[in-house]
């Protein structure tokens, strides 16, 4: 029972943080836990391949919190939505949310995709949203 609560607890704090945050950035909620779910699968403390840390899957190298201060959930989700925002803007495709490409691979990586909408992570993204 008590797990479950903290378990709830933690729900809705990861809830309105992302709320909050996608408010303030002007970008998609359902979005939002599209990416999550593609990139962590909701775990806010694994760790990539390469180093990248938390629900969102944020490289500490490019952002100014540690990766330590990264493994909170609201941290990682701040920072994450304020770079998909980011993205949104610099990535040159725009059309029907592709410039998540640019969120998994940078902006010039992911804009030297000629068909994002061809993409195995723009398709898993979608297929999650």
């Amino acid at each position: 029972m008590m797990q479950s609560l903290v378990s709830l607890i933690n729900s809705w704090f990861l809830s309105s943080c992302i709320q909050m945050y996608s408010e303030k950035y002007n970008v998609n909620e359902r979005l939002v836990y599209a990416l999550i779910s593609v990139e962590s699968r909701f775990n806010s403390q694994v760790i990539g391949s390469i180093g990248e840390v938390g629900l969102m899957q944020i490289r500490p190298e490019f952002v100014i919190e540690t990766h330590e201060q990264l493994l909170d959930p609201c941290t990682n989700v701040h920072r994450g939505i304020q770079l998909l925002s980011y993205f949104s803007k610099r990535c040159k495709h725009k059309q029907n949310k592709t410039f998540v490409v640019c969120y998994n691979r940078g902006v010039v990586g992911g804009s030297r995709i000629d068909n994002p909408l061809n993409d195995l992570y723009y398709r898993k993204v979608l297929n999650e949203y």
